[in-house]
């Protein structure tokens, strides 16, 4: 480590102004060099350091040979590695794609995922251009694109910003997908198939980044599988209280009735029941808000292909049929009380 100081005289006083910088080997300040040095930054080496660090692992090693090897082939016909042949490439996905898109951008989408979804010969596919011509919007429509084909990938960046904002757009896609597709009205996955990895702290993960960072994913489903609240619980509590709601009832109002006679020189007030539908409104609040909450984070943590596509939509049906019920029994709460 080399320190230089530059000294200044002022009028009214001295003002010193120190200058720390490394260098490869030792630099001897000579006679007349004290006020002469300077040092220029070329390039941050930071990032490429990491790549190649990362590249060289041992365990690497057998991974990149395989990526490399542009050369592969098994005796199979394949047509989605032919940039000759149009016959396999989906016109409706192209229209989409025109729609958020530019040409050069299209191409560079198109001809990814015709190699993603190659499968007898390993390829490598550059994108690239100076800043400001979208190569990250088309990177994150790339990786929508392969979401919506059941495609799983692997997104990685040597800085935390550009993780987060690759996440952050290909999230956006996902939650709002009539912007890339207006006949899409209902979402292309479940959130549980975005899984966000990397420090809290250096990616700052708050507010929609949550929603698909991996910590969050299983807190939210340990939750849901815990003994003590899990989602079976929660089914067979909802379960039992509509089966069996009106003897709930009763056996409250003769508990009550039997505690007022007992403490009929007491004080105290005894607890008694309200009316049916109040009991009924009361008790299904305090029931319904943990089955919703299980039901809502195993449709959004779980990942979509775990879950066959009937026990899906069930899911979905449920948690609208659960709001109906309780907007209906306030209402025939209100009319009541009018």
């Amino acid at each position: 480590m080399k320190d230089t100081k530059a000294s200044n005289a002022a009028e009214e006083g001295k003002i010193s102004s120190y200058l720390e910088f490394r260098t490869s080997k030792f630099v001897e300040a000579r006679d007349g060099m004290q006020n002469s040095v300077f040092a220029v930054f070329l390039v941050n080496l930071t990032k490429k350091i990491r790549i190649w660090r990362a590249s060289h692992m041992s365990g690497n090693l057998q991974i990149i040979k395989e990526v490399l090897c542009s050369n592969s082939r098994v005796e199979e016909i394949c047509n989605f590695c032919s940039s000759q042949d149009d016959s396999t490439w989906d016109e409706q996905l192209g229209r989409r794609l025109s729609l958020v898109l530019d040409g050069s951008q299209t191409t560079a989408v198109r001809r990814s995922i015709s190699l993603a979804l190659c499968n007898h010969k390993s390829s490598i596919k550059l994108i690239w251009g100076p800043p400001g011509t979208g190569k990250t919007k088309t990177l994150s429509i790339l990786l929508y694109t392969l979401l919506s084909k059941s495609c799983r990938t692997l997104a990685c960046a040597p800085t935390n910003v550009a993780v987060k904002e690759v996440a952050l757009r290909v999230l956006k896609l996902v939650k709002d997908p009539h912007h890339m597709d207006p006949g899409q009205d209902e979402l292309l996955c479940s959130l549980g198939d975005l899984l966000l990895f990397g420090s809290r702290d250096r990616l700052e993960v708050f507010d929609d980044l949550e929603e698909i960072y991996l910590d969050h994913h299983v807190d939210r489903l340990v939750e849901c599988f815990a003994p003590h609240n899990s989602w079976k619980k929660c089914f067979k509590t909802m379960i039992k209280f509509l089966e069996d709601c009106v003897a709930q009832y009763h056996l409250l109002e003769n508990e009550s009735a039997g505690e007022a006679k007992t403490n009929v020189n007491s004080d105290s007030t005894p607890v008694v029941p309200s009316s049916f539908l109040g009991f009924i409104k009361d008790k299904y609040t305090a029931i319904v808000s943990p089955l919703r909450r299980c039901v809502s984070d195993l449709c959004t943590h779980l990942p979509k292909r775990l879950l066959l596509q009937h026990n899906f939509e069930s899911m979905v049906c449920l948690l609208n049929l659960l709001d109906s019920f309780g907007t209906l029994l306030s209402k025939s709460m209100l009319m009541t009380k009018k």
